[in-house]
């Protein structure tokens, strides 16, 4: 898959093209809408766009937005890491991590808990990226996050 395949997301893809173009990228980006619109999907192939080692640029027609779209190239050792959900610097953050917190695998998984985010992101967050130049996390189900 690639970011010219994520459909119905141009606006959003063209806004976060036009910061990387600019080098103006921000620390974080949130993706909200409804269930099933591609959030997850599109933060994925941002994302293998960012870790990919050789990216490519593809020309969109001009629409007010970015004309050229940097994209991952699909072959690269990062993209295929990516793409079998094992590459060492993209990091996915759900609540049903919570069984791999220590003391809490019985617990049942409703929400997204401080454990799983100390573990899972702030134990994480400051180490030097793997194999490329920078890390990401994707914190999915964000709307779950306990107060804490």
């Amino acid at each position: 898959m690639s970011i010219t395949d994520v459909k119905y997301q141009d606006a959003g893809i063209d806004r976060f093209q036009q910061a990387l173009g600019a080098a103006r990228m921000s620390h974080a980006y949130v993706f909200v809408g409804p269930s099933g619109i591609g959030k997850t999907t599109t933060a994925r192939e941002l994302a293998k766009m960012l870790l990919c080692d050789q990216p490519v640029e593809i020309a969109r027609p001009a629409s007010g937005g970015a004309r050229v779209w940097r994209d991952s190239c699909g072959t690269c050792p990062s993209c295929r890491l990516v793409v079998a959900d094992n590459h060492p610097d993209l990091h996915r953050v759900y609540k049903e991590l919570i069984g791999t917190v220590p003391g809490k695998e019985s617990h049942k998984a409703t929400e997204l808990g401080i454990d799983v985010i100390r573990q899972e992101v702030i134990d994480k967050v400051g180490r030097k990226p793997t194999v490329g130049t920078r890390k990401i996390f994707i914190i999915q189900e964000a709307e779950l996050l306990s107060r804490s």
